[in-house]
């Protein structure tokens, strides 16, 4: 089976799971905030990013280096990467446990303190399980990774719920980062036989291996620091009944941003990785890939910006009216992401990680101001929210020029595959909207769904008149993607 088709089937793999994912972890959310109030969610606001950046120094970026190496032979290089990872992991678990009493009292939160030391161990079975989840996408297993991202966390999920209706506590949403990386590593292992690596350590292959991941970790901690990470300072600067309305409005934002991703991630990137030696056959890839994506990604980001806060409101309750109004200016960066998502991956595919660096230290400044400001002058969470989502769109931008400069894009062309299905659906939920208010269907959350169905069936008889070829080839693309079966 060739590559492309393999990809196709890691889009329908990807797409199937990762939709069943976030119906079960979007579930655990809604009953988490039915359970939790803004303290727990501040909390927890605090200790994810700590997790995330634990992982980020321990993993390194290997997992990214071993899906984009071009070693024939991985699994040596593999098992060298593993040993550092899995100590560096046990090292930085270490530190921060010893210096849990000072995180607590730097945020005047006792209760983070006694949840640390879970964290450690979370970190281990992270970088343990990015290894093994690596090695089964380098070779295209689309599936098997797939399934076992979902079945893990569904079952991690169900516990979880139990124990918060049991005892409202957030430590069992703590608990889940621990379970879903072991179970998944487990289940891959027992599937794919060439993940059981041997534990051992080889400094010249891992030396011949590093230099990449070096750049994509320095990539990752940058970006870590001015997104995600930004949530550290934040609980800091805001109260935490105002930081909890953010996390929560933030996780609800990343649920899209996660189905999207996971899909785009693992396919696109291994996908071009193994034909990123013939240039004309990975930029026009590329583009098919960025046409289909965009032509699903921009009807649902577009249509989160428009109904953002009637969906919050229904599906949370009325105590998070601040979180909805967070959530609509959150909703425009999925639309950001989307758009940059493909020509980063394609970049990243193609070895460019200097300009994956690059974008993210354009972001650093910006964040930077942007502290400042709110801290000096006493901003809103609103204020620093637009902030946040201006501080976006510089590097997206560098990130679309370098793809069109080295890939040889034309910029036309560009525009017509990424930005095309956007200029399709726009006019199409403001007339399904019309149609809406004059039959006065559009004031519940049924109406929410009526109107997200007749935006797309719009949009896509727009598609269809306009763009007639390339609507007939999608068609068959998914077509196939519905009935292909792996060979």
């Amino acid at each position: 089976m060739s590559v492309f088709k393999k990809s196709i089937l890691g889009v329908k793999y990807n797409a199937i799971f990762n939709t069943l994912i976030n119906i079960v972890q979007f579930t655990v959310t809604i009953v988490a905030a039915r359970m939790l109030n803004e303290n727990d969610f501040s909390i927890l606001g605090i200790l994810v990013p700590i997790i995330a950046a634990m992982y980020l120094l321990a993993e390194m970026g290997l997992s990214t280096a071993i899906i984009q190496s071009k070693e024939e032979n991985i699994a040596p290089y593999a098992s060298s990467l593993m040993v550092v990872s899995i100590w560096l992991g046990s090292l930085i678990g270490i530190l921060f446990f010893a210096f849990r009493n000072y995180i607590a009292d730097f945020y005047e939160q006792p209760e983070i303190a006694n949840a640390i030391l879970i964290l450690c161990f979370i970190v281990i079975a992270k970088t343990y399980s990015s290894v093994i989840s690596a090695l089964a996408i380098r070779n295209l297993d689309f599936e098997v990774e797939a399934k076992a991202r979902f079945y893990s966390s569904a079952v991690t999920c169900c516990i979880t719920l139990v124990g918060l209706l049991i005892y409202k506590s957030y430590y069992f949403i703590i608990m889940s980062y621990l379970l879903i990386p072991i179970s998944s590593a487990l289940y891959i292992k027992s599937k794919l036989e060439y993940t059981n690596i041997k534990f051992y350590f080889d400094l010249e292959k891992y030396k011949k291996i590093s230099n990449f991941s070096t750049k994509i970790l320095f990539s990752n901690l940058i970006f870590f620091i001015s997104r995600s990470g930004i949530g550290l300072f934040a609980a800091k600067i805001f109260s935490p009944t105002v930081y909890g309305n953010y996390y929560l409005a933030n996780q609800v934002s990343n649920y899209p941003r996660t189905l999207f991703n996971g899909v785009i991630n693992n396919v696109v990137m291994s996908s071009l990785s193994k034909i990123q030696s013939d240039n004309n056959k990975f930029r026009d890839k590329s583009l098919e890939l960025g046409d289909l994506v965009t032509f699903i990604t921009s009807p649902i980001s577009i249509f989160m910006i428009f109904a953002s806060h009637e969906i919050f409101i229904t599906v949370f309750g009325e105590k998070w009216s601040d979180a909805a109004s967070i959530f609509g200016y959150l909703s425009i960066f999925i639309w950001f992401s989307m758009v940059g998502a493909i020509p980063a991956l394609s970049l990243q595919s193609k070895g460019y990680a200097k300009q994956i660096l690059n974008a993210n230290l354009l972001r650093v400044p910006l964040v930077i101001l942007l502290l400042y400001i709110v801290y000096s002058n006493d901003y809103t969470m609103y204020q620093f929210v637009v902030g946040l989502l201006t501080s976006e769109l510089v590097p997206i931008l560098y990130l679309i020029f370098c793809y069109i400069k080295f890939l040889e894009v034309n910029f036309l062309t560009f525009c017509v595959k990424y930005f095309k299905s956007t200029l399709y659906y726009v006019p199409s939920i403001f007339l399904s909207d019309l149609i809406l208010s004059t039959l006065s269907l559009n004031q519940n959350f049924l109406g929410l769904i009526l109107n997200f169905a007749l935006s797309f069936l719009i949009y896509i008889l727009i598609y269809r008149i306009f763009s007639h070829n390339n609507f007939t080839l999608k068609v068959l693309l998914f077509s196939s993607i519905i009935k292909e079966k792996k060979s």
